[in-house]
């Protein structure tokens, strides 16, 4: 074998990025093939989600991307074709002009409405393959791998 693919199977072999990236797929198509009958997407669904925890008030779009764990530019270029379809708004904040604000219309909370049963069948699904206590364990391992990275300091 090649040293290049000795290093790839290497990679594949210990990289739990790869094997994020790969579940994230997998999990993403149980919810999309459900949200598909809305026309919207997990990662759709994700933004709209995380808007509506912001309230009617809003959030900007920097303290949004916190929230996320998104680069503001990321979620400003996702933010756009869900304005765009009615579903949030875009505002200057009061406070900072320079700052936009982001908020659900009523479609957008209507839409979380009717997301929530399709949600939850695509949940009940992941529940069925994994079992309810792996499907929690998975949630509190990704949750505690997101909190301790993103608290540590990179290697220099």
């Amino acid at each position: 074998m090649d040293r290049y693919q000795d290093l790839a199977h290497k990679m594949v072999a210990d990289c739990p990025a790869m094997r994020v990236a790969r579940a994230t797929r997998v999990l993403a198509r149980v919810f999309n093939d459900e949200f598909r009958a809305l026309g919207l997407q997990v990662s759709q669904h994700g933004v709209l989600t995380f808007v509506a925890l912001a309230g009617k008030d809003g959030a900007t779009i920097g303290a949004l991307a916190d929230e996320m764990v998104l680069d503001p530019t990321t979620l400003t270029r996702n933010l756009r074709p869900l304005q765009k379809a009615g579903y949030l708004t875009l505002t200057r904040s009061p406070k900072d002009g320079r700052a936009q604000i982001v908020s659900l219309t009523k479609k957008g909370q209507k839409t979380i409405a009717a997301i929530f049963p399709l949600w939850r069948r695509a949940y009940g699904r992941l529940q069925d393959a994994l079992g309810p206590s792996r499907l929690a364990e998975l949630s509190k391992q990704l949750d505690q791998a997101t909190a301790a990275v993103t608290a540590s300091k990179p290697r220099k």
